[in-house]
């Protein structure tokens, strides 16, 4: 038995916001870190408050002429996933 495609209407909603960076080009990650700041600020002031859970970047690594390249430590190890240290307690009973 055949699932119907729910309709449009009848679909939860998408949780998620999109910043497409296409047009920028070829960019050095200090460039793109500066955009991404700028525009979740802008985000900020122009939705209010809101949380982000589960974020995650993907980087399209190239080098300087748009090329696709493999990125590596300098132990000449690759990077396929990076996992941030940073951490926010679950518990906010408290000032930090």
């Amino acid at each position: 038995m055949d699932k119907e495609k729910p309709k449009k209407r009848d679909r939860p909603p998408i949780h998620h916001v999109t910043i497409s960076y296409d047009k920028l080009g070829t960019v050095h990650p200090r460039q793109q870190a500066q955009a991404l700041v700028e525009d979740i600020n802008t985000l900020m002031d122009g939705c209010g408050e809101f949380y982000l859970t589960g974020a995650k970047l993907i980087l399209p690594v190239t080098n300087e002429w748009g090329d696709p390249v493999l990125l590596r430590k300098q132990t000449g190890e690759r990077v396929r996933r990076f996992d941030t240290n940073h951490y926010v307690p679950a518990c906010r009973d408290y000032e930090l």
